[in-house]
């Protein structure tokens, strides 16, 4: 990610202190969509999206 993304938008993933307050594994897929969506940033939407993909993939 962070070869893909700005230092803001990095800070902006930075900022959802909700999702920083919980355990890895408690935050649902929906949630953590719906925490990243609210950024309102295509970009990170992507970025965020394509790793998760991997991540699961592995």
């Amino acid at each position: 990610m962070v070869d893909r993304l700005s230092l803001g938008q990095l800070n902006k993933l930075n900022g959802l202190s909700k999702l920083k307050k919980q355990k890895a594994g408690d935050v649902t897929i929906n949630e953590f969509v719906k925490r990243t969506r609210a950024l309102q940033d295509p970009e990170i939407i992507g970025v965020v999206t394509s790793s998760g993909v991997v991540c699961a993939v592995r």
